[in-house]
């Protein structure tokens, strides 16, 4: 595992499965990446007490002390499901990688999260567009339109348009050709590289059937 990290540690995943997979019902933790045949391959994993940034973070610290062979500025990019931010990576040591939000865990839940019901029924078209865009100048006409399907509505909602600049302004964290643009990033666009290890933990807990029909039923 320390070799794989080494090895192949420039775009790293972290995520936490919390299916109850143990009697005390604490979340199976990995660090997660893929290697030059693009198999998934594994740098750390373990059993946590709870889904939490020093969790994450103790993660982080096992790396440091025991794969010296690469730092953990060297690491470029880590993605994640949007539990924790760039703040946090940065905080964690790895001071030159960008957070990656994960596309899937976005479309499933974390725009309708993000911007509630109401919001996100209006606005889905426009922010999957801006997820998908595939340059700066594409980016901008998407974003100004949203702007202004807000801005003309009967009655402007304040707070959703703020929501929606604060979405806009972070989009060196989702947007296809702000991802595009990261060395190594390997053509990826999230994390689905830990759900796929999550899988295999329990087709190995479960004597080799998969017990996951798609992604998003884990946990």
């Amino acid at each position: 595992m320390r070799r794989n990290f080494e090895l192949f540690g420039s775009f790293i995943c972290l995520d936490m499965m919390k299916r109850g997979i143990n009697t005390l019902l604490w979340p199976y933790c990995a660090v997660t990446m893929i290697d030059e045949s693009n198999h998934v391959c594994v740098a750390c994993e373990g059993i946590v007490c709870g889904e939490r940034q020093d969790m994450y973070a103790a993660q982080a610290d096992f790396l440091k002390e025991f794969a010296p062979g690469r730092s953990l500025t060297e690491v470029m990019m880590v993605a994640g499901d949007g539990f924790f931010d760039q703040s946090v990576i940065n905080k964690m040591g790895f001071t030159n990688a960008r957070f990656i939000q994960d596309h899937f865990h976005l479309y499933d839940s974390g725009l309708k999260k993000t911007f509630g019901p109401a919001g996100y029924e209006l606005l889905k078209s426009h922010l999957v567009r801006m997820i998908q865009a595939k340059s700066e100048g594409d980016f901008d006409e998407i974003y100004v339109a949203g702007k202004n399907l807000l801005e003309n509505q009967s009655k402007v909602n304040g707070q959703l348009l703020s929501i929606f600049e604060k979405f806009a302004s972070s989009r060196t964290h989702y947007a296809e050709f702000c991802i595009a643009e990261i060395p190594g990033n390997r053509g990826r666009k999230g994390s689905p590289i830990s759900e796929s290890n999550h899988s295999s933990v329990l087709s190995y807990l479960n004597d080799g059937v998969c017990v996951c029909v798609k992604l998003g039923l884990r946990r």
